[in-house]
């Protein structure tokens, strides 16, 4: 599992965090995606890493700019990744 993490400016509030969770859920393999306003960084959890340019790419046109961006992969994969994954997977099965 590969974790990126991103500061964004410009998330303020809830309906900040909702907006961008949603746009960051777009991106190819984007499984979970944890927005925090208070601390201006969203949390994603993908099978494949995901680039700095993608994100910047999946919040072009919304106003809110990339700060920081950190990539790396974990072992531990928590329940709810591991339950989107098989979704995921099955989805090229097709």
């Amino acid at each position: 599992m590969h974790v990126t993490n991103v500061g964004i400016d410009g998330m303020m509030c809830g309906q900040c965090e909702s907006h961008v969770s949603s746009l960051l859920s777009k991106i190819k393999g984007a499984l979970t995606v944890k927005a925090n306003p208070f601390k201006k960084r969203a949390s994603i959890c993908s099978p494949d890493s995901i680039s700095k340019e993608q994100v910047e790419e999946a919040l072009k046109e919304s106003g809110y700019r990339v700060l920081s961006y950190e990539s790396h992969q974990e072992e531990k994969e928590p329940f709810l990744y591991r339950m989107k994954l098989k979704t995921y997977r099955k989805s090229f099965e097709k």
